[in-house]
């Protein structure tokens, strides 16, 4: 009776700790493209007179868009250490389920099984 329980949360478990990864590889490929972006494209100058004239100014970053993005950056795992995560879990999740149905087919196969039924 316990068995069903234990899988679900270890179910649960998994989905959180693999979301959790992919978050972290996604947040730090999307880091690098903006690097990459930002040496790729450089940023025109503009004298100090046009910034005195121009009506657009660049919008300032308020303090709660500064720190939501230091948070969530540094709530993220390095990207190697989640992708050996990814790995590791879809690897023991894999072996999880051979030996599963390796188990299955001999317990049911057995001829002794079948008769005691």
């Amino acid at each position: 009776m316990l068995a069903p329980s234990v899988c679900i949360l270890a179910g649960i478990g998994v989905s959180e700790i693999t979301s959790k990864m992919f978050e972290s590889i996604k947040g730090a490929l999307s880091d690098s493209e903006e690097e990459q972006n930002s040496e790729i494209e450089p940023q025109p100058e503009e004298s100090s007179k046009d910034l005195k004239t121009s009506k657009h100014k660049a919008p300032k970053k308020t303090k709660a868009a500064k720190n939501a993005k230091t948070v969530r950056s540094g709530s993220r795992v390095p990207f190697i250490l989640a992708l050996a995560m990814i790995i590791i879990i879809s690897h023991s999740t894999f072996t999880y389920v051979c030996h599963s149905v390796h188990v299955a087919s001999e317990a049911y196969s057995s001829p002794s099984v079948v008769l005691a039924g």
